[in-house]
């Protein structure tokens, strides 16, 4: 059963203090290495330390650099040395995909194509290092996914290799879009490389950790003023977790704000949202709306219902889900890549589905039909060996 870690952010998050909330747990640091090493040989050497922030005991994972340091690293560069590794694939797709997801939003920002990003700060050493070395303990603890609840960014000022930038800087901030955050501490709380990994990861919910096993991840600074922590536990089974849904029937809410509450119901976690024409009383044509979230999300979402429609109340059933495994793989398309995603049974595929969103922006860039990119992607993915009835290990 799938398995998803559950991350309270309230002091900030960084490549390092998830790591160290991971070995907290019980994940040995010895799988880390192992993967890092499998990328850049003799880059880094990952050494575990209890500490002490603030008066809370916690993990800090130190990272001893052992080879002079670049004065950047070019996305293409890391890329390659990733996915030409020895390393699961599974593990490379997690890479990858924090990777990219910083190197998109890099582009973005310094209005760049991808293929000129440069990495500073997120192509040194120790976050080449965060970042292999939480996918590689990810996969070893089989956690498929991550949720953050509280998360802070912090205030004030910080040093890059681009001057002195405000707190959140650039990039950091766009990666933040579409999560809640606050801002009430001193420093910099989120850093680029765990904003990334929370971007690419995770989803935002509510959740209550106090009767869980708690792992405590350490940041390299240790302010008097708060603990620099990231709290993080397991959550065994979520597929399991996903069994409540929320409906509610409405009548006299006007059409264009139905979107608008999908939107917000998304965001705040919701696995899923849509609405269903009905027939209510008196021939009244109306909508059923509906809502699939954890149990966990129920008061929340349920708030949100209440302030952004018209609805007076809702009932919850709970629903047990079935679901195929799944795998993410990229495949090549007109000088771009498409994430395709897979769907097996028994270790057989049986759908190959190409990310939408993406075939949509290769259709608009080259001036094509968005069916022609999608067949294309679909093409490209069988090319690649990603075809039903075939075997797949993932």
């Amino acid at each position: 059963m799938a398995r998803a870690l559950a991350v309270d952010a309230s002091y900030g998050a960084a490549g390092d203090m998830f790591i160290g909330a991971l070995v907290d747990l019980g994940a040995p640091i010895e799988s880390a290495q192992r993967a890092v090493d499998a990328v850049y040989p003799g880059l880094v050497r990952f050494d575990v330390r209890k500490v002490d922030r603030a008066g809370v005991a916690a993990t800090h994972i130190h990272v001893t650099e052992l080879e002079a340091e670049p004065a950047s690293r070019q996305w293409s560069d890391i890329e390659e040395k990733i996915l030409s590794s020895e390393l699961s694939s599974d593990i490379k797709a997690t890479a990858h995909r924090i990777f990219d997801t910083l190197a998109q939003i890099e582009a973005q920002v310094h209005e760049v194509p991808l293929s000129e990003v440069h990495f500073h700060e997120v192509g040194a050493a120790d976050s080449i290092a965060d970042v292999i070395g939480i996918s590689a303990l990810l996969n070893h603890m089989s956690i498929t996914e991550i949720f953050v609840g509280n998360l802070e960014v912090g205030s004030g000022k910080v040093k890059t290799e681009h001057g002195e930038l405000d707190v959140p800087a650039p990039a950091t901030a766009a990666l933040l879009q579409g999560f809640q955050s606050t801002a009430l501490l001193k420093g910099e709380c989120l850093t680029p490389t765990g904003a990334a990994i929370i971007n690419s990861l995770s989803q935002q919910i509510t959740f209550d950790l106090s009767e869980k096993k708690i792992g405590r991840g350490a940041g390299t600074r240790n302010p008097a003023e708060y603990p620099n922590v990231l709290c993080a536990s397991i959550i065994e089974n979520v597929e399991d977790s996903v069994q409540c849904t929320i409906e509610t029937n409405i009548d006299d809410i006007d059409p264009r704000l139905i979107p608008v509450v999908i939107e917000k119901l998304m965001a705040a976690g919701a696995r899923d949202a849509w609405v269903e024409p009905i027939m209510m009383k008196k021939n009244r044509p109306a909508f059923t709306l509906k809502v699939l979230c954890l149990s966990e999300q129920r008061d929340l979402l349920g708030r949100i219902i209440f302030n952004e429609t018209t609805s007076i109340g809702y009932r919850t059933h709970a629903v047990e889900k079935i679901a195929l495994e799944r795998f993410f793989a990229k495949v090549p398309v007109r000088g771009a890549e498409v994430q395709i995603k897979i769907s097996t049974l028994d270790g057989v595929i049986t759908q190959v589905s190409p990310e939408f969103d993406e075939v949509n922006v290769i259709a608009k860039d080259n001036s094509v039909p968005t069916r022609v990119v999608l067949e294309e992607a679909r093409m490209a993915a069988h090319k690649a060996g990603y075809s039903y009835g075939v075997e797949f290990s993932g």
